[in-house]
């Protein structure tokens, strides 16, 4: 089973390809634990003994600089490093800054241009150092760079995540994920799962399950999960006559689960000690009739990680200028943190034709109000407004008050389940337009706060007519 059931094969991922002394067996040991933690943490590296990777670009070059090392690609990768988008990211191995930039220094011209712009920032390893904290801050760094808006914020989660798996005993244990629609749920879950699979015998994430399991495209789970596997031997003076399998550690992630009785059916039972189920839902009773031990309720994005994703999506990077931070900061407290809501507001924003001059040029450039509406994936657009005018407060203040009472109209959208939708929906778009025909005469002599009900009273008729179809 794939991590995800909508891989396509031919789909080329971003590539990281690994410079370093192949003669100096100091860092050898070294070079396949970063390696590892890449595969674990989804990173392509480029492998140039092969065939199949001659038609990918690197985008990262990650150097490993050692005591003795002289930098060297491959004839057949030089031209790869041409492209202008590298990313270069250089380790120095337990060496100083200073014999870094020397070396770099004495390299050909080519080569020179292409280090120099990674001398600073870079990842120093030295003595008393962690060395599986450092791969790990090497990882997330590369990772970060080939995805930029993928997994910000994630860490933090998945501390909790583990904090949370830490207290349950040895055994067959389970956590449940729950939380609204777009917060993260899959993007956590996968992050995790990458993370931890390389621990289990046997592991496997099934992106949509639900859709998957009713659509009876999902085989049970085969003896690859629930056989046996040779026990390691920590007695060198064990008799080889006795028993010496055991059933197998497994991690298993189910995504998107609305049917805990589908669940349960498809799982079955029968997994060793210390196997994990993952189970994410957007519904808590879910996760609580299917009985896992722990259920977290994954919240919204921070300011700080908002802010990053936001800028990134709509800008192509972190911003410092004032104004776009001003606008950024009304921008993402209208979406609660909401990943989902953030990218979509980035990308309205990321497709105006200058995105600089939408709020710098009052005269020929107008901003939108967006609505985010959950069945769809693009906001609705509600109306123009000139960016230089003093309305652009009261827009934001709009777009607060629907977000702060989104969970009012969750509430109803359940409640009414069973109404007759349609007829509701007739109702309420004939009273609430039919009154602001009437006004539409008299709108001059409205006041600012008679101005401002109306905004409301049609926006909350925009959105039950969404609400009742």
């Amino acid at each position: 089973m794939d991590i995800d059931n909508n891989n396509n094969n031919e789909e080329v991922n971003p590539t990281v390809y690994i410079c370093f002394d192949n003669n100096d067996s100091s860092i050898s040991s070294f070079i396949d634990f970063l390696r590892a933690t890449f595969n674990r943490h989804g990173i392509y590296e480029l492998d140039d003994e092969n065939d199949r990777f001659s038609n990918q670009i690197i985008r990262v070059l990650v150097v490993v600089f050692s005591r003795n090392y002289k930098f060297y690609v491959p004839e057949n990768l030089v031209n790869h490093l041409n492209n202008k988008d590298l990313i270069v990211v250089s380790v120095l191995h337990r060496i100083t800054e200073s014999f870094v930039t020397q070396q770099i220094a004495e390299l050909e011209r080519w080569s020179r241009e292409l280090l120099e712009s990674a001398v600073s920032p870079r990842h120093i390893f030295y003595d008393g150092r962690s060395e599986s904290q450092f791969v790990e801050e090497i990882a997330r760094d590369v990772f970060e760079k080939l995805y930029p808006t993928e997994e910000i914020g994630i860490h933090r989660w998945q501390v909790k995540i583990e904090n949370l798996l830490c207290k349950q005993s040895w055994g067959l244990r389970s956590l449940g994920i729950f939380g609204e629609h777009g917060i993260g749920k899959t993007t956590l879950a996968r992050a995790f799962f990458r993370r931890i699979s390389s621990r289990y015998d046997a592991s496997c994430f099934i992106k949509d399950f639900q859709k998957e399991y009713s659509e009876r495209r999902l085989e049970p789970l085969s003896d690859e999960y629930l056989g046996q596997t040779p026990m390691e031997k920590f007695d060198l003076n064990q008799s080889a006559s006795e028993p010496s399998n055991r059933r197998k550690r497994v991690l298993i992630v189910l995504d998107d689960v609305q049917n805990a009785k589908d669940a349960k059916s498809f799982l079955g039972g029968g997994f060793g000690p210390g196997s994990l189920i993952i189970i994410t839902s957007r519904h808590k009773q879910v996760l609580e009739q299917f009985h896992v031990n722990e259920i977290y309720e994954l919240q919204g994005l921070k300011q700080e990680d908002a802010m990053k994703l936001y800028t990134r999506c709509a800008f192509g990077k972190d911003v410092t200028e004032k104004k776009l931070l001003e606008f950024s900061m009304k921008e993402i407290k209208c979406a609660n943190g909401n990943p989902s809501t953030i990218r979509e507001q980035a990308k309205r924003q990321h497709a105006s034709p200058n995105i600089h001059d939408v709020w710098y040029d009052a005269e020929h450039n107008t901003s939108m109000l967006t609505i985010p509406n959950e069945e769809s994936e693009e906001p609705q657009v509600w109306y123009d407004i000139d960016p230089a005018s003093d309305n652009v407060d009261l827009v934001h203040f709009i777009r607060e008050f629907i977000n702060s009472t989104s969970h009012v109209i969750k509430l109803v959208k359940t409640t009414i389940s069973t109404i007759n939708r349609s007829y509701l929906m007739c109702i309420v778009v004939t009273c609430v337009f039919g009154w602001v025909w009437n006004l539409l005469g008299h709108w001059e002599s409205l006041g600012f706060v008679e101005q401002t009900f109306v905004y409301l009273v049609l926006i909350y008729g925009y959105l039950f007519a969404l609400l009742f179809l």
